[in-house]
């Protein structure tokens, strides 16, 4: 069931909200946080297939520049606004290259002041995806509650819930999802920061395979999964960057995900960022596995 219905700039009209409220515009000067992000990464199933033949693995490079604005409510409360731009380029899926642009409202308190207390945070984002095949352009909705504290001085911990709904030009990329998530980091004093963590994903996947091959023949392959699908379409990305015609498939299904990581400071406000995703769908008829390496430099200003 969609939380947000029709296309509408629901983040601005929060933002009306917040940027309006007297107790909020008294608090001046404003502390801005600039965020730029670059990574290189590569994916082993781009289209999240099951069978050799429809596997296409690429690499990609990012960048993403954020901004934000924290407007303190009280010593343990606050609001924060964040606004976001990226780009994503592929070497070889050209047709799935995307720019991106997203606002986000986050609340972030805590109910008592002690070491170990956990702090509570609710996010709402918007993004609007711009991408090379217009059927893919997108709008994605996010809606977030989590919590985190400290174990140890070494040793903290992510436990929360995410919806993620996106509302895509084409109805096969129309996709639902409810994720929980648990994120363990280690911090060693004055060096890197290792974290591990896992997650479950109800909802929906999407699978690419190929209906008619480079030369012409149309594929007999019997796709087990097409008695559950929830929409099937033309892969215009897939089709145009690759010989032979794709289709896209929407299925329920469940994700599960492990990410181990490592991220090394390199001074007071740099970093790289060494991480491995590894993504694991079942869905009725189909299973398949994803893996992303990524290597992140983040600056911070």
């Amino acid at each position: 069931m969609k939380i947000f219905g029709q296309r509408y700039p629901v983040l601005f009209i929060f933002s009306a909200i917040l940027f309006n409220t007297d107790q909020l515009i008294a608090m001046e000067p404003f502390r801005f946080t600039q965020v730029l992000d670059i990574a290189l990464a590569s994916d082993s199933n781009l289209g999240g297939a099951e069978q050799n033949a429809n596997i296409l693995s690429d690499r990609f490079v990012s960048i993403d520049a954020r901004l934000s604005m924290p407007a303190e409510l009280a010593f343990n409360k606050a609001f924060f606004w964040e606004l976001a731009a990226s780009h994503r380029a592929y070497e070889l899926t050209k047709k799935l290259n995307r720019s991106e642009l997203s606002a986000a409202i986050i609340y972030r308190w805590q109910d008592r002041f002690s070491y170990r207390a956990p702090w509570y945070q609710v996010l709402l984002n918007g993004q609007w995806w711009d991408v090379a095949e217009d059927q893919r352009d997108s709008y994605v909705y996010t809606l977030q509650a989590m919590a985190n504290a400290r174990l140890t001085t070494k040793i903290s911990w992510v436990l929360g819930w995410e919806y993620k709904q996106r509302d895509s030009d084409a109805s096969v990329f129309d996709t639902e999802q409810n994720r929980l998530f648990l994120n363990i980091d280690y911090r060693l004093r004055g060096g890197p920061t290792f974290y591990g963590g896992g997650s479950y994903i109800d909802g929906h996947s999407l699978t690419t395979v190929q209906s008619v091959l480079c030369n012409g023949q149309e594929v007999t392959a019997n796709y087990d999964f097409n008695v559950d699908i929830d929409a099937v379409g033309l892969d215009q990305a897939f089709s145009e960057d690759y010989c032979g015609i794709w289709i896209s498939f929407r299925l329920p299904s469940d994700t599960y995900t492990s990410t181990l990581g490592v991220n090394y400071p390199l001074g007071h406000n740099t970093a790289l960022d060494f991480s491995w995703l590894y993504v694991d769908v079942t869905a009725q008829g189909i299973q398949y596995q994803r893996q992303i390496i990524q290597m992140n430099f983040i600056k911070t200003f």
